[in-house]
């Protein structure tokens, strides 16, 4: 068993000596290098890296750089400000992002500081950018 974020989660796990591993498994890769999840969803987004087959399924410009919104949940805030598939978070809070942990950080540090909203810099396709002020809160 393993704590992950607050829950305790039961792994199955094989145990073999690392120079087996690595001959057996191609892609075995040390824990170190694993980096983040592929995808990683926060206040109604699943947020990606960029990578080339984003690049080609959502039409993203070359010299677009920052954070894929894969999916939007129906009816979210995120939803509601306009957020789609296939657009790019390239900055928040005037910070440049790249990597979903970056986005979140960023918000998180936005809540901290008790501000009402996340400014994010997006870029929608077809060479259009745009902000797009996100409650950092929930309210209720």
């Amino acid at each position: 068993k393993v704590m992950r974020q607050g829950s305790e989660k039961m792994l199955q796990v094989k145990v073999a000596r690392l120079e087996v591993a690595e001959k057996t498994n191609a892609a075995f890769k040390p824990v170190d290098q694993l980096g983040e999840p592929k995808d990683v969803e926060f206040m109604g987004l699943t947020l990606s890296n960029m990578s080339a087959d984003l690049r080609r399924k959502y039409r993203i410009d070359k010299k677009t750089n920052g954070v894929v919104i894969t999916k939007v949940a129906p009816g979210s805030k995120a939803a509601e400000k306009g957020l789609r598939p296939g657009h790019v978070i390239v900055e928040v809070m005037q910070d440049p992002v790249s990597s979903p942990k970056e986005v979140i950080d960023r918000i998180e540090a936005v809540k901290k500081a008790n501000k009402e909203n996340a400014i994010l810099f997006v870029a929608r396709g077809n060479g259009e950018f745009g902000f797009v002020a996100l409650p950092s809160k929930p309210k209720g």
